[in-house]
C-alpha cells in the first residue's frame, strides 16, 4: 500500500487529532484523544483570555489597532485549531471512507494495469512534517528567547500551547496536500492505462473520477479552514511588516521583530500556494483523462477475456462527465487551484489595506 506508506508521519500525526479512530479499537482512541483534549483546553482557556483581557500584548501601550491584531492572531489559529476538531469528528466516517476508497483504488489500479507503485522512501515521505516541525521549535524557540529573558510556568503552558496550536495548524493543511498531490500520481497510472480498450480499464477510470467528489466531501471543511486560517494570519502579520517599516527607529528588537514577521508571512503564503498548485495540478491531469476520453470512437466496443463485447453510450458518459467534481473545491465555490490562490490572496491584499487605512485613522487621532 504505497499510498499509507506516501502519508507517512503525516497519517501519523493525524491518528491522533483529525482520525483518532483509524484501525484501532475505543480504548486506543481515547487513548489518542488525550493530549488533543488537553490542548482543546488550553486553546479554549486562551480564547476566553483573548475575550475577557483588556490587553493580550506589549502593543496595548503603543497602539490599540495594533493589539486588538494580534488577539486576532491569537484567536485564529485557537479558533481553527478547535473547530477542525470538531469538522473532524462531524466527517469522521467520511474521512475513513476516502482513505479506504484510495486504498482500494490503487490496489485496482495495480491489479487492472499490471503495476506496482513504489513509495517514495522514508526521508521523501517524512521530510514536510520533519522540516515543518524542527522549523517551528527553531524559529519560536530564538525569539521567545530574547523576547521572555525569564519563563514561568503559566508562560512556559502559554508558548506550549501556541507551538502545538500553530504547528498542528501547518501539518493538517500539508496532509491535505499530500493527498491531492497521491490522487494526482495515482492519474498518472490510469492515463497510462487508457492506452488499453478492456472494460476494467474503463471501469477504472470511472472509479478514479468519482473520486474527487469524496476528497471534497471529507476534506472541503478543513481545506477551507485551513486556508482561511494561514490567509487571514498572512495579511495579519504583513500589516506589522509595513507598520514597522513605516517607522524611523531600528532598534535590535524592532528589527528581530520584522524579521519573524517576514519569515512567517512567507511560510503561510508557502503553505497556500502549495495546496493551491498541488490542486492545480489534479485538475490538469483530470482534464487530460477526460480529453482522451472525448477522443475514443463511438463506437469503440470494451472488451473483457471470455466475454462478449460491451459498447458503451459515449453521450450518457459525457453527461455523466459533465456533473462530476474535476477539481478540489471548498466552501461551495472555491478552488483549490492557481486561480483560487490568486483570488485568496486577492482577498488578503484588500484585508490589509483596509487594517493600514485604519493605521492612518489611528496616526492621525492621536497627533491631532
Amino acid at each position: 500500500m504505497s499510498f499509507i506508506e506516501n502519508l507517512g508521519l503525516l497519517l501519523s500525526f493525524q491518528k491522533f487529532f483529525l482520525i483518532p479512530n483509524y484501525n484501532v479499537n475505543f480504548p486506543v482512541t481515547v487513548l489518542r484523544s488525550i493530549p488533543v483534549f488537553f490542548f482543546l483546553y488550553l486553546a479554549f482557556k486562551d480564547v476566553y483570555g483573548a475575550f475577557s483581557s483588556r490587553e493580550v500584548s506589549s502593543l496595548h501601550e503603543i497602539s490599540e489597532l495594533g493589539d486588538m491584531i494580534a488577539r486576532f492572531e491569537l484567536l485564529s489559529h485557537r479558533i481553527v485549531f478547535i473547530l477542525t476538531f470538531l469538522i473532524a469528528i462531524k466527517e469522521n466516517s467520511k474521512h475513513l471512507y476516502l482513505i479506504s476508497n484510495l486504498i482500494e483504488f490503487e490496489r485496482k489500479l495495480e491489479q487492472v494495469c499490471h503495476v506496482k507503485r513504489k513509495p517514495l522512501g522514508y526521508l521523501r515521505n517524512n521530510i514536510e512534517i520533519s522540516f515543518t516541525v524542527m522549523f517551528n521549535f527553531a524559529f519560536y524557540g530564538v525569539f521567545w528567547g530574547h523576547a521572555f529573558p525569564e519563563i514561568t510556568l503559566g508562560l512556559f503552558f502559554r508558548l506550549l500551547t501556541h507551538f502545538t496550536v500553530v504547528t498542528t495548524n501547518n501539518l493538517v493543511i500539508l496532509y491535505m496536500t499530500r493527498i491531492i498531490k497521491e490522487i494526482s500520481d495515482l492519474s498518472n497510472y490510469v492515463v497510462f492505462c487508457m492506452k488499453s480498450d478492456d472494460i476494467s480499464v474503463f471501469q477504472l477510470f470511472v472509479d478514479f473520477l468519482k473520486l474527487p467528489q469524496i476528497v471534497n466531501s471529507a476534506t472541503g471543511g478543513t481545506i477551507f479552514l485551513s486556508f482561511l486560517q494561514h490567509v487571514g494570519s498572512t495579511a495579519m502579520i504583513s500589516y506589522f511588516i509595513f507598520w514597522l517599516l513605516m517607522g524611523n527607529e531600528w532598534i535590535p528588537p524592532k528589527v528581530l521583530f520584522l524579521f519573524v514577521c517576514s519569515v512567517w508571512s512567507i511560510s503561510n503564503i508557502i503553505y497556500t500556494a502549495h495546496i493551491s498548485f498541488m490542486g492545480n495540478r489534479l485538475h490538469q491531469m483530470i482534464y487530460k483523462l477526460i480529453r482522451h476520453h472525448n477522443n475514443l470512437n463511438e463506437g469503440l466496443e470494451l472488451t473483457r477475456r471470455s466475454q462478449p463485447p460491451i459498447q458503451f453510450n459515449k453521450h450518457q458518459i459525457q453527461l455523466w462527465l459533465g456533473h462530476i467534481d474535476k477539481k478540489s473545491i471548498v466552501a461551495g465555490s472555491l478552488e483549490v487551484t492557481n486561480a483560487g490562490f490568486f483570488s485568496v490572496q486577492s482577498i488578503m491584499t484588500t484585508y490589509l489595506i483596509i487594517l493600514l487605512q485604519f493605521k492612518q485613522l489611528e496616526d492621525s487621532t492621536m497627533y491631532r
